[in-house]
């Protein structure tokens, strides 16, 4: 039997082995999650990726930071973006052990996720985030950068005040959460100052009121108050519209404007106003001031740059994270190349790095940050992978010497900044960024490296601007606004009338214009002109109504009834319904007049002339037969004809209905020494306009040319002639009232014109054609060349000849059956 002793031994050997074994199983591995903006609104990942690599290769140098542990990372596109951010946050943290997490660099991204890794009381450490909001340790206990808030941004401005002896100033700043309380702030900060903040203006930032156009109001509001140094917190696309009003409004020379962060491109039409002033807001760039962080230029950081530059070439490619485990920084980490040929995240051709610029090194400290807080977590006897609240105390109130500069981080997470004074020039299609002042936040200090007497300011003046013009400005033509009234029915005038702006205070300059009268877009029934119009649409149709009623009662007269009542009937009435659609023309434009005009006009159009083309026809056919073969054409066979003519309108009438009907749209018309000024009218779809007036014209010329053929052929067998001068006079008269009011002159006279162009053209071809059969039946002896009756005994000519449609055919077969049948031809013929 062993002695007990042996069995202690044993014991405390087997405890032993297990402690070791313990030991060697925890492996410290300390895993961080990247949140980088690859796509979206900022996509700094392609400038700033490699900075990851370069900070975890020198931090493993580092034997003396958390030794014994293994510092793994995984990154995910974070889009700049409130959702894809939550989401990319969420994925990592489910997928992977994460201690701690670097970025997002957004500010719209942070303020969600940063209420994430504080449920799970992990650190998240910003490189790019400026919004004051995420200084509120209450919602944000978790949450440091190694960029400042954008309201540390006054310590500058509050320098340049008190350098230039400022005492003046305006703030123009857009409503978003960046700027929103990094304006308020500013104002804050300029009034504790002593200073007089003149004119304040929170806009709506790059939506609804973005385009210069809806910032002239304000802006004229801002030159009436004298104040002269301007500082605008606002994106690029605001920046752009400010300096455009700025342009129009003559506030470029004797101003100051300073801008946060101003970008190349900040010109560029972004927001897709279609302005095409993207050229001229680039030239206004031009010796504007902008503030940014500063990032000291110092021998390791241009090693940094270069570094940056060549690295970059050999990452072609990224992928999102691996599902494997993560890779330890001390390899290259592989994983990190594209495995599935993910072209969304290819590196762009140009130098990515050069835009993002110093945010490149805000990351690479952003990572030394953490290492040096989890490092102190260590020392102080905490494990950092489990002790995240222990990292977050040990980031604050702590100073490093980073790849930007000195890195001074307060007691609430955010970075002290250094912040850099830029004076920006415009040469050619470049921004030319000269460096002309730096605020030190250690020293509390602006340094200037660049004497004021050598600086540029906007106008291409070189005179340092006053804060305040003490005499009013000048009043321009912006510094008035006008009214329409309505149409004045009895006028047919509209009045324009000009008031000063009450916001605007100024003198000199322009007069205010007197009250302008302006016709109409309209002709009221009450005008001088609608009551023209009327009476003569009205006289115009009661001589067609009373024609067309004469036809009806002696259609079965010899005379009438020889030229085809049907058809005369059919040209009468549409002749007086072309006349009438001229009262569609009068009142205001509504979407039932404009297409109810269309149809009417062209349809009336299309039957009055079909049926004076087709009886020219008919004579064409009859006598155009030179074999005198028997030709009928039956009164069925005319109306087909009659009807494929109109479904020709009716195609294009309905097709121009459905896809771009004539309809009653405002739109604003430039008036000489008025402005924009809303007019309605009827606009639609000019293709189909176009068409129905190619198909009208085809018409009238074939109509022209067989009349013309006919001409020589007798009065007694047939009214060809009569046909003749009806469509020669509609072709004629329609044509030149087609020509004047195409002509750019007022509305009253075109329609007006067109009235009694129309109206003349159809009704004067009426009495063309119908009168002289009325004056035949009262006066037959007034025709002695035509006239006469007796009987037909033509046999089978003369039957022949009754069954030939039309006057012509009448005569023709009367003359043919005395000539066969050896009888008499007396008959009557009537043109």
């Amino acid at each position: 039997m062993m002695p007990s002793w042996w069995g202690i031994k044993l014991l405390l050997l087997s405890l032993v082995c297990c402690f070791i074994a313990t030991v060697s199983t925890d492996d410290k591995q300390l895993n961080i999650g990247i949140l980088l903006s690859w796509k979206g609104a900022w996509p700094a990942a392609p400038g700033a990726a490699v900075a990851i690599l370069l900070a975890f290769e020198d931090l493993v140098q580092e034997q003396n930071l958390l030794p014994g542990y293994n510092i793994s990372w995984v990154w995910m596109d974070s889009y700049c973006e409130a959702n894809m951010a939550v989401a990319a946050t969420l994925t990592l943290k489910d997928s992977y052990d994460l201690h701690g997490f670097i970025g997002p660099p957004c500010s719209v991204s942070l303020t969600r996720t940063g209420q994430i890794a504080n449920f799970y009381e992990v650190p998240m450490i910003s490189w790019a985030a400026a919004s004051p909001l995420l200084s509120d340790k209450e919602n944000f206990p978790v949450v440091s950068r190694t960029v400042g808030p954008y309201t540390k941004m006054s310590n500058i401005i509050l320098k340049l005040m008190e350098h230039f002896d400022w005492k003046n100033c305006a703030i123009l700043g857009a409503n978003d959460d960046l700027y929103s309380a990094t304006s308020e702030q500013l104002l804050s900060d300029l009034e504790d100052g002593g200073y007089n903040v003149m004119f304040y203006q929170s806009f709506t930032a790059v939506t609804a009121d973005v385009g210069s156009g809806q910032k002239s109001s304000w802006m004229s509001q801002l030159r009436s108050t004298g104040v002269r140094i301007i500082f605008v917190l606002a994106y690029c696309d605001d920046m752009r519209d400010v300096l455009l009003a700025a342009s129009d409004l003559g506030m470029l020379e004797g101003y100051a404007y300073l801008f946060f962060d101003v970008i190349e491109d900040c010109h560029a039409d972004a927001a897709g106003l279609g302005d095409g002033r993207d050229e001229e807001a680039r030239a206004l760039f031009h010796h504007v001031l902008s503030v940014t962080w500063y990032t000291a230029s110092t021998a390791r950081y241009e090693q940094f740059v270069a570094e940056m530059d060549a690295r970059r070439l050999n990452f072609s490619r990224y992928s999102h994270p691996p599902s494997g485990p993560l890779a330890p920084t001390t390899v290259n980490p592989e994983w990190l190349y594209a495995s599935v040929n993910d072209s969304t995240y290819d590196m762009p051709s140009t130098d990515a790095f050069a835009t993002i610029g110093g945010y490149a090194s805000f990351l690479y400290d952003a990572i030394y940050l953490y290492y040096l807080a989890a490092n102190d977590t260590l020392a102080a006897g905490f494990d950092p992978r489990h002790d995240g609240m222990e990292v977050v105390e040990r980031v604050k109130g702590r100073s490093f010497a980073g790849m930007s500069g000195n890195v001074v981080i307060d007691e609430n997470g955010d970075r002290s900044p250094d912040i850099l004074l830029n004076m920006i020039s415009i040469e050619g299609d470049d921004y030319i960024y000269t460096d002309v002042g730096l605020y030190e936040s250690i020293t509390d200090s602006l340094k200037l490296w660049v004497n004021e007497s050598e600086w540029g300011w906007p106008g291409n003046s070189t005179t340092i601007p006053v804060d305040l013009l003490e005499t009013k400005p000048n009043c321009q033509e912006r510094d008035y606004y006008f009214t329409v009234s309505a149409c004045d029915a009895r006028a047919a005038a509209r009045y324009v009338q000009f008031f000063w702006n009450e916001t605007v205070a100024c003198e000199g300059g322009v007069k205010l214009p007197s009250t302008v009268l302006l016709e109409c877009d309209q002709v009221p029934f009450a005008s001088a002109t609608g009551r023209a119009v009327c009476a003569v649409c009205t006289l115009g149709a009661g001589v067609g109504l009373v024609l067309l009623g004469a036809v009806v009662a002696l259609r079965r007269t010899p005379d009438i009834k020889a030229s085809q009542p049907v058809f005369l009937g059919i040209f009468v009435g549409a002749a007086v319904a072309v006349t009438a659609s001229n009262v569609l023309g009068l009142g205001p434009p509504t979407a039932a007049t404009c297409l109810g005009r269309a149809w009417l006009f062209h349809l009336a159009f299309t039957a009055m002339f079909g049926a004076l083309f087709l009886k020219a026809y008919r004579v064409w056919r009859i006598f155009g037969n030179k074999n005198l073969r028997r030709v009928k054409v039956t009164v069925a066979a005319i109306l087909r004809f009659l009807g494929g003519l109109l479904l020709v309108d009716v195609a294009l009438l309905g097709t121009w209905t459905v896809l771009a009907p004539p309809v009653a749209e405002t739109t604003l018309l430039e008036i000489t020494n008025v402005g924009a000024v809303p007019t309605a009218a009827c606009r639609g779809s000019p293709t189909f306009g176009s068409l129905l007036g190619m198909y009208h014209v085809g018409l009238v010329l074939i109509g022209a040319y067989i009349s013309y053929q006919t001409r020589m052929v007798s009065d007694k067998f047939s009214e060809s002639k009569y046909i003749m001068f009806a469509i020669y006079q509609i072709a004629l008269i329609g044509g030149l009232t087609l020509m004047v009011v195409s002509f750019d002159t007022s509305l009253s006279l075109q329609v007006m014109m067109g009235a009694l162009g129309w109206t003349f053209s159809t009704i004067s071809a009426v009495c063309v054609v119908v009168l002289p059969k009325l004056l035949r039946l009262w006066k037959p002896e007034w025709f002695p060349a035509v006239s006469g009756y007796g009987t037909q005994t033509g046999g089978v000519g003369g039957t022949a000849g009754g069954g030939v449609l039309g006057t012509a055919g009448n005569a023709v077969g009367a003359t043919f059956g005395a000539a066969r049948g050896g009888g008499t031809a007396a008959g009557r013929a009537s043109p």
